[in-house]
């Protein structure tokens, strides 16, 4: 490790000379709309040279929330255009650099007017790199327009919704989601209908991040960070939208979202209602049956924000996120439920940003509270649990010269959770607490991006109960971390790019596991505690080159020491009772080989046909001690994903699709081969989007394996009653004037920009 750090420590300082030849100048502005001077945030700014001595490819920047762009481009003469809804349009034909920063004159836009003037024989950029992150804009997400933002998600290339709600990349990758820089810390089926208020319409830009930094937390999991617009059109705009579901039961969702711009101040609302009834079972020993019955849970949820413009280069914004529910659930034959869940989650932040400092304050609250009985074998038991959390956190980025930027900063984290055990009879209190701080060099010109960075955490665990001190005594942890993490781009040439990176991150047991006792999850499973549970460590290794954004090839290794897996203890309470207990193995290694190939079958005005391919191989050697017993297991495992898009006439857009996996290993447990089919269909009618789409249609999808942990060995399956089959509507209104103009700007998109150089390739998909 201390090799690999040195070693891109070097070529990052090497690049500094290289980079003598090619002085870059530092650029910025504002965009706004024309006549009324709005702030125009989302759209794509670009500088492209006019020299033909120059070969520098084009250079941009994405304006932020105040219409705020910035960004480095070597010495020269260029034009600069704006990009919006697959649209460019030059703004201003000359600008020369010639060494000293340039602060341009606010640039005004008319989003409302047909394009005029100079036209540019190429569509706009949809998808383009910062830093070693793409970053996707709304116009490469066309089909899902009119939707809402999980629907624009699912086109990102390699993303995919599972059957279980859980968002993953390219197959083996689970995906964690950050809104405006934010962690959303929601159960999978929250997140997923928290997405599903947002409409499409309201979408900035979402970047795709596979080396997260420090400010992160130390992260090797990629991330998808959705920054949503804070300005618009003035006035009320409204979104509205429905969605029916079938999986054995029926389950529904309703809702509305209210934005109301006026001036510099942009305020929302919404409310939304959902019922879910679902059932699962899983077997073991092909007699122990564990059956979850949920009839029903419904849910209330609302969110209310604001975002004001206090200048172009300050934006202030507050956010509050309510949330109540109630569910029954009814656990086998001997067990029921009644839960009421209430929570309360707010946010604050200020961001501010000029002559390429950029600074940014978040404060995070919230607040659980949940109220349960249960009835066991006719014995009814009450229990209320709560907790109470805070963040704060400052980031700054501060650019050392024209070349080098410095980013750095500071979180603290507190909780407080207050419980009892499932049976009412022991009462105790959980509170931990974080600090961490960061510092990252970067180092930007053309033809390079590197950066190096390093991120130290500071945990702290505590637990105190008032019963059974001898038995489970207070308890306390303090750790800390140290998570290096680098990365490299280089561009090859038009359309390609490699670049590698390295990234660091750790895994701590879940507190309730390292202080003692068990509890019951469900009624035929039980947790046990392991006081000697210890932290994991990931590092992770990545090689990609990329085509157009679009067609990948990667290479990746990982090294995980002590990673945490759970094993089965019998017997737990009975003889019809499994018992889990987390286990740390010595080890657990992979080498992946993934390749994303999108393929353009047909291209016309009337259709476009795409076709994409994901194929993942993994090579994978686990190691460890259970029991004091040898455990070492070496596998390969496969994934297999091919889609078909057709974009018909009419604002009709089909996908199908395929997914395999081959056998694999989730810790001890190994997975028997599976697949599962998708379909789904949807059209644009005005202001309306219908889709209907169907998971799972052949019930393939279901869990089946054997777990391979001494001493036992034995057989599972888990089954979740597909097919799930979907219905769902959206409308969108207070924006048809806009609407009418975008529709007459596409067309003329259609006519002019039909031969342009990108044609015959789809890099948004």
């Amino acid at each position: 490790m201390r090799r690999l750090l040195l070693t891109l420590a070097f070529l990052l300082l090497s690049f500094g000379s290289y980079a003598q030849r090619l002085a870059s100048v530092f650029v910025e502005g504002t965009l706004l709309m024309s006549p009324d001077r709005t702030p125009l945030a989302g759209l794509i700014v670009t500088l492209s040279p006019t020299d033909q001595s120059n070969p520098s490819s084009p250079y941009q920047a994405l304006t932020s929330d105040g219409g705020y762009f910035s960004l480095y481009a070597p010495e020269g003469n260029y034009r600069i255009e704006v990009s919006y809804q697959g649209l460019r349009r030059v703004v201003r034909s000359v600008l020369t650099l010639e060494g000293k920063p340039v602060k341009l004159e606010p640039i005004l836009f008319d989003l409302t007017k047909e394009l005029p003037g100079v036209e540019v024989k190429a569509p706009a950029l949809q998808v383009h790199y910062e830093g070693t992150n793409q970053v996707f804009t709304p116009s490469s997400l066309a089909p899902a327009k009119g939707g809402n933002l999980l629907d624009g998600l699912c086109f990102i290339p390699g993303v995919q919704l599972r059957g279980d709600d859980q968002l993953v990349l390219y197959g083996f990758s689970d995906l964690l989601v950050y809104v405006d820089g934010r962690h959303l810390r929601m159960s999978r089926e929250e997140l997923r209908t928290y997405l599903q208020s947002i409409p499409l319409d309201e979408l900035a830009s979402v970047k795709l991040i596979r080396e997260p930094n420090g400010r992160y937390g130390g992260l090797t999991s990629p991330i998808l960070d959705i920054r949503l617009r804070r300005s618009g059109s003035l006035g009320l705009q409204g979104y509205s939208y429905g969605e029916l579901v079938t999986r054995r039961s029926l389950s529904w969702l309703l809702g509305s979202r209210l934005t109301y711009t006026e001036g510099k101040t942009q305020t929302y609302l919404s409310y939304q209602l959902s019922e879910k009834r679902s059932e699962e079972t899983t077997t073991l020993f092909e007699k122990v049956k564990d059956s979850l019955l949920l009839r029903p849970r419904r849910t209330h949820r609302f969110t209310l924000g604001t975002n004001i413009q206090l200048s172009p280069a300050s934006t202030l914004g507050a956010s509050l996120i309510g949330t109540l529910a109630k569910e029954h659930l009814q656990n086998g034959w001997q067990s029921t439920s009644d839960t009421r869940t209430e929570s309360l989650y707010g946010t604050l932040w200020h961001d501010w940003r000029t002559e390429g400092l950029t600074l940014r304050l978040m404060l995070e609250g919230s607040y659980a509270s949940l109220s349960q009985e249960r009835l066991v074998r006719a014995e009814s038991v009450r229990y209320a649990d709560t907790k109470r959390s805070g963040q704060v956190g400052l980031d700054a980025s501060v650019p050392l010269g024209s070349l080098w930027r410095l980013d750095l900063g500071a979180q603290g984290y507190g909780l407080s959770y207050r419980g009892s055990s499932p049976r009412g009879d022991l009462h105790y209190e959980l509170s931990e607490s974080s600090l961490r701080g960061y510092l990252e060099l970067s180092y930007r010109t053309r033809p390079f991006f590197a950066r190096l960075g390093l991120a130290l955490q500071r945990d702290e665990q505590s637990r105190k109960q008032e019963q059974w001190k001898l038995k489970h005594p207070d308890a306390s942890r303090e750790e800390t971390h140290l998570l290096p993490y680098a990365s490299l781009r280089y561009h090859l040439g038009r359309y390609q790019d490699l670049t590698l990176g390295m990234s660091s991150s750790y895994q701590r047991p879940a507190f309730r596991d390292v202080v003692g006792g068990s509890h019951r999850t469900t009624e035929s499973i039980a947790r046990e505690a392991n006081l000697n549970l210890r932290t994991s460590y990931t590092y992770l290794l990545r090689l990609a080159y990329t085509y157009r954004e679009a067609a990948l090839l990667e290479l990746s290794y990982s090294d995980t020491q002590r990673p945490i897996v759970d094993r089965i203890m019998l017997p737990i309470g009975g003889p019809m009772v499994v018992g889990l207990q987390g286990v740390n193995l010595d080890y657990s290694r992979y080498l992946r080989l993934l390749l994303s190939l999108p393929l353009p079958l047909i291209q016309s005005k009337e259709l476009k046909w795409y076709a994409t391919t994901y194929l993942a191989g993994q090579r994978q050697w686990d190691r460890g001690y259970l029991d004091g017993v040898l455990y070492s297991k070496a596998f390969t495992a496969g994934y297999l994903r091919h889609t078909h898009d057709l974009d018909l006439p009419g604002n009709w857009h089909l996908q199908l699709g395929v997914t395999a996996y081959s056998s694999l290993y989730y810790g001890l447990f190994e997975m028997s081969p599976q697949w599962w089919t998708e379909a789904s269909v949807s059209r644009r009618l005005g202001s309306w989007r219908l889709s209907l789409s169907a998971y799972d249609l052949f019930n393939t999808n279901v869990a089946r394996g054997d777990y391979r942990g001494y001493p036992y060995a034995f057989s599972f399956s888990r089954e979740w009653y597909s097919p799930r089959i979907a219905l769902g509507i959206s409308y969108s209104w207070g924006r048809r004037a806009t609407k009418t103009r975008q529709g007459r700007e596409r067309r003329l998109t259609d006519e002019r920009l039909g031969s342009g150089a990108s044609e015959g390739l789809r890099t948004e998909r």
